[in-house]
């Protein structure tokens, strides 16, 4: 029994040897290379961006997260997958959550909030192993498997940051929740590098991300970079989930595949829970 018994053994080794034919073309930087993929794809950018020091960037979609075996503290009924094998050498060699630690290069995650495939809980919590502070979130609300125009556009927009070095990506939102008071409360302080066009707080009581309703809370803004908004719930026996984008204004509309061009960017507090 081998991690290399396993595709995705292969498809790794075969996405380096892309890089490796990359760097030899002359026209090519080998210095500036990225990657990126979604899905599936997702997974093989986190398995290359873990292995392989000539990455310079990163974004998986909808992938690559790690944790998939482990059960969720708040859903103890929910199966998580299972494998054929030994799942502690699944975990040490193939598991998502093993790679993380060894990604050097700047990595986007981008999602979307019920996805099927790439939890966003198990994202941020995979995201938290990475040993650098340059990783940001971007998550689509409300969707599964795609992204709205503003929550896409971020992929190229980092690329353009780490590669062609012609733009500054802003940091994660600061963000803080407030349990004192007789409402729970999130603070948000977003990084002001680019003009905000607006701030979305959204927050839930489901426990399967899966499934998870987010409601829009009334969002106020005090003082110069302060938002905050109440979270108004029925039972504090309900577990409590919320997170903010950010949206930035772009110079100018950008391009997004399948869809009409932006003129905002998002970006995602991380989640408290």
């Amino acid at each position: 029994e081998s991690p290399r018994n396993n595709n995705w053994y292969l498809l790794t080794l075969g996405a380096r040897r892309g890089l490796t034919m990359l760097e030899r073309q002359p026209q090519i930087s080998p210095d500036r290379l990225g990657v990126y993929g979604h899905s599936m794809g997702g997974n093989l950018t986190v398995y290359v961006a873990g292995t392989d020091a000539r990455v310079q960037v990163a974004v998986p979609s909808a992938g690559g997260q790690g944790f998939r075996t482990i059960p969720w503290e708040l859903l103890p009924e929910q199966r998580r997958r299972t494998i054929n094998g030994n799942l502690e050498l699944f975990q040490k060699t193939l598991g998502f959550q093993s790679y993380a630690p060894h990604i050097k290069a700047p990595l986007l995650w981008l999602d979307a909030t019920n996805d099927f495939h790439g939890i966003m809980d198990d994202t941020y919590r995979t995201g938290q192993l990475i040993p650098h502070e340059d990783v940001r979130y971007s998550f689509s609300p409300h969707l599964n498997h795609r992204f709205a125009p503003p929550f896409a556009v971020t992929r190229s927009l980092w690329f353009d940051q780490h590669l062609k070095h012609d733009f500054e990506f802003p940091q994660t939102p600061g963000s803080k929740i407030v349990l004192e008071t007789e409402t729970p409360v999130l603070e948000v302080r977003p990084d002001t590098v680019a003009d905000i066009d607006h701030v979305h707080i959204l927050y839930s009581i489901g426990p399967d991300p899966q499934a998870r309703f987010w409601r829009t809370a009334e969002t106020m803004k005090l003082g110069e970079n302060l938002w905050t908004a109440k979270l108004p719930l029925l039972s504090t026996h309900q577990p409590l989930f919320a997170f903010a984008n950010v949206h930035y204004r772009l110079d100018q509309p950008e391009s997004v595949p399948s869809a009409r061009p932006t003129s905002t960017f998002a970006v995602s507090s991380r989640l408290h829970t």
